[in-house]
């Protein structure tokens, strides 16, 4: 009916800019991950398309017009040729599948790929003392963390190169966050509590993929200084050491710590993450630099983030305190 409709009559001006206004404003959304940047720059490289692809595809939405909708609407939309394509879970949209007729089903799911986790030899006893050394490094024995606030600035790969953008967050350790970025277009908010996720920005919000929820839930979790505050509910083995560092293995999370032997503060984090828009998984490093202390915890305000060997993001963090 509604396509019928728009071959019949043409869309009004002001139905025309609502929609091109809510392009524009959900755009922010398809980089709300360092993964969806990369995969989008790599797209575009892969099928030949100019460095300024974006741009371009970003100005010929403004040219759109009212007669454009009509002619292209009447040129290639033939209703009676459609058909209907539910994509979901077959649980939750089974009783609109039977209210459509007769379907044809196709199981299109993808089993995630896990990471091989090859056993682990090293001292277990060494281990546990190097991260005990490390959790009295960050924390004051008896501080208390109810929300740790962050500010600072990170820098990103985006397809038009570095951006750096303002960023706050508030992380409420093991597995909630809060984190407002300012962006050019406006402040964008990510909140993660429950095991869900919402992005919102403009007034408008919308739920986080659950692939991209596990996987800042993942990076909360293996945050030094959550685990310092668990170092004692957690298992390690020293897998190796030399002159200045030791560098232990967190089973439970298959996370490789190296860990200075001057200060026990960490230098480096290492540990597999699966890469929703890859589908695989990839080698993530990250290098910490700068520790800073306030509150009763001490925190690296320079973070260096890889992943299989790429630069991704840099975080330089300006303050800290806990509330």
């Amino acid at each position: 009916e509604q396509i019928r409709r728009l071959q019949e009559e043409p869309v009004s001006q002001e139905e025309l800019d609502e929609t091109r206004e809510r392009i524009f404003n959900r755009i922010i959304f398809r980089y709300d991950s360092y993964a969806r940047i990369l995969a989008q720059r790599m797209g575009n490289y892969n099928l030949g398309l100019p460095e300024d692809a974006f741009e371009t595809y970003i100005d010929e939405v403004r040219q759109v017009t009212v007669d454009d909708i009509y002619r292209v609407s009447n040129e290639y939309l033939q209703p009676g040729k459609m058909k209907i394509l539910v994509v979901g879970n077959r649980d939750l949209v089974a009783e609109q599948l039977d209210n459509m007729g007769d379907y044809t089903e196709i199981d299109i799911s993808i089993p995630r790929p896990g990471a091989e986790q090859a056993a682990v030899e090293g001292d277990p006893e060494a281990g546990r003392e190097w991260l005990q050394k490390m959790a009295s490094a960050m924390l004051d024995i008896d501080s208390e963390i109810g929300t740790l606030v962050l500010n600072g600035n990170q820098t990103v790969q985006t397809p038009q190169g570095e951006m750096t953008l303002e960023v706050s967050s508030r992380i409420r350790f093991p597995d909630a966050m809060t984190m407002e970025i300012s962006t050019p277009m406006g402040s964008q908010v990510i909140d993660l509590a429950d095991g869900q996720g919402v992005v919102s920005m403009g007034g408008q919000e919308q739920p986080l993929p659950p692939a991209f929820v596990e996987s800042m839930m993942e990076e909360i979790k293996k945050d030094p200084l959550s685990i310092a505050l668990e170092a004692d509910n957690l298992e390690a083995v020293l897998m190796d050491s030399d002159d200045d560092i030791r560098i232990i293995n967190i089973g439970e999370y298959d996370l490789t710590i190296h860990i200075h032997q001057d200060d026990h503060l960490p230098v480096k984090l290492s540990y597999s993450q699966f890469d929703p828009e890859e589908g695989r998984e990839v080698e993530v490093n990250v290098e910490l630099e700068d520790w800073n202390w306030a509150d009763g915890v001490r925190v690296a305000y320079d973070q260096k983030r890889y992943s299989d060997g790429e630069p991704v993001s840099r975080t330089r963090y300006t303050s800290h305190n806990v509330e």
